[in-house]
């Protein structure tokens, strides 16, 4: 007995060192889609594009200035007749004529016209639907990035659970291999039924299938992992030593802000953060905030255009004309208010307020139902963190239980009452339930990012919280 329970122990020994071998943690496989993901760089770019709208926004009730200049040939004819003239020294004359003439002149003249906008309520709802759609390419940025986020996990999480199946198949073949080896020599010399060395010999054949298909798997998981982040994929192995007791459940509350709950929170808890921090939520409202200001632009009062208006300009003429030589110079300088209505559209302004109407219910419903979907996958993903608590207990007891199996399979097959076929079997299972425990970590952790993504409140801190919480998936590396 103490015999096969310094082999039991050797064997976890071994599985603990091979596991120290790549350390990574979720926090740093983040940092490298940071650094290396074109999703996240185009998610960065949009939220930027979409920050300008606030600047534009502000830009709508700040003044304008305008330059103009031109050069022409002009022609020019005037004719004034029944005039009155007078000056000093001539006296006043009445029924005078003026005439002027310029063919192909030049003409150069320049201008400059600054407006001020004082009420234009198309410019209001301009500014509320720029300053709606800046808010809601941040929202799309929270989306995309905590997307982003739960995929790195995701991804890092099958590299830990392949890794971990992948080591198991290895010494379960590696103990198939040794177990054949035995069984042969004994049949060489008479002491085991050839049946025995068979089944032996079948039994590591079809081990060895089973670890090809867990390198495959194991090999697809890492190229996603590097692709994604960028990162040299860590070195895994099962976790043999790490499980927790059976009698110690996951207490991590991720994305609640605080670091180590009793507990998980309330679902009532859930649906309030995901009401006040969901990013699918906040899209919506922003997209009914648009079309509500699309609506007020229609309204019959929204024509209404006053500006405060000043001009300053300059405009010479001068040529031959058919009166000899000729020439104008005018300057302007004006200040005063444009006022601007529409009186007659052809329809197109009611038009536009019944097509903002129905785009404003529109809205309005896709708010509604957007509330629904993610009040029920809240829901639904707080049940999974709740289940994957219970699981990773149930999957530690029976990696106790299969330990126990494999100790009494041991002292069995020393002392004849079991067969090397039985012992093979219990180490298989000692070895799927280890891996199986770390299957649990990597799915309980996942269940608890789902629900804080549900909820909007997945983050970086979160994520480093995560890296140390009951479901420890990366502490199985």
């Amino acid at each position: 007995m103490r015999t096969s329970s310094l082999r039991l122990a050797l064997l976890l020994v071994s599985l603990a060192a091979a596991l120290q071998a790549g350390a990574a943690t979720l926090a740093e496989a983040w940092q490298g889609v940071v650094d290396h993901s074109p999703e996240y760089a185009a998610a960065v770019a949009r939220r930027e594009a979409g920050a300008a709208a606030r600047q534009a926004a502000r830009a709508l009730w700040l003044p304008t200035l305008a330059g103009q200049a031109g050069l022409a040939l002009r022609s020019y004819q005037s004719e004034t007749t029944g005039a009155q003239f007078s000056a000093p020294g001539f006296g006043t004359s009445n029924d005078v004529d003026f005439r002027t003439s310029v063919n192909g002149g030049n003409d150069h003249q320049w201008s400059l016209v600054a407006q001020q906008p004082i009420f234009d309520a198309s410019r209001v709802a301009d500014a509320q639907a720029a300053r709606a759609r800046a808010r809601m390419a941040e929202a799309q940025f929270r989306q995309a990035e905590q997307a982003l986020m739960l995929r790195t996990a995701e991804s890092l999480a099958a590299v830990i659970e392949s890794g971990a199946r992948l080591r198991a198949a290895q010494r379960q073949r590696e103990s198939a291999m040794r177990a054949r080896d035995a069984a042969h020599a004994r049949f060489e010399t008479g002491d085991l039924p050839v049946t025995e060395w068979r089944e032996a010999q079948a039994q590591a054949d079809a081990l060895a299938v089973a670890e090809l298909d867990a390198q495959q798997a194991n090999a697809i998981a890492n190229e996603a992992y590097a692709n994604l982040t960028g990162l040299a994929p860590p070195a895994l192995s099962t976790d043999a030593g790490a499980s927790t007791s059976a009698s110690s459940g996951p207490s991590e509350d991720y994305g609640a802000g605080s670091t180590a709950p009793a507990t998980q929170a309330p679902v009532e808890d859930w649906l309030r953060r995901a009401r006040e921090q969901s990013p699918r939520l906040a899209m919506q409202q922003e997209q009914r905030a648009v079309a509500e200001a699309e609506v007020r632009r229609w309204a019959r009062a929204d024509g209404f255009q006053l500006s405060l208006v000043g001009q300053v300009g300059y405009d010479s003429l001068s040529g031959s004309g058919d009166y000899g030589s000729a020439g104008s110079n005018q300057r302007l300088a004006t200040v005063g208010l444009q006022f601007t209505v529409p009186l007659f559209t052809g329809g197109m302004r009611s038009a536009q307020r019944h097509a903002a109407d129905a785009s404003l219910r529109a809205a309005s419903a896709d708010l509604e139902a957007a509330e629904q979907q993610v009040g029920l996958q809240v829901q639904s993903t707080w049940i999974a963190a709740g289940n994957a608590r219970a699981r990773l207990m149930a999957m530690q007891r029976a990696e106790a239980s299969a330990n126990s199996r494999l100790e009494a399979t041991r002292i069995g097959q020393e002392s004849g009452d079991r067969t090397m076929l039985d012992l093979l079997g219990a180490e298989g299972a000692a070895l799927q339930a280890q891996a199986g425990t770390v299957g649990a970590r990597c799915n309980g952790l996942l269940a608890t990012l789902r629900l804080a993504a549900a909820a909007g409140t997945l983050d970086e801190p979160t994520l480093r919280r995560a890296d140390s919480g009951t479901f420890d998936c990366t502490g199985a590396l």
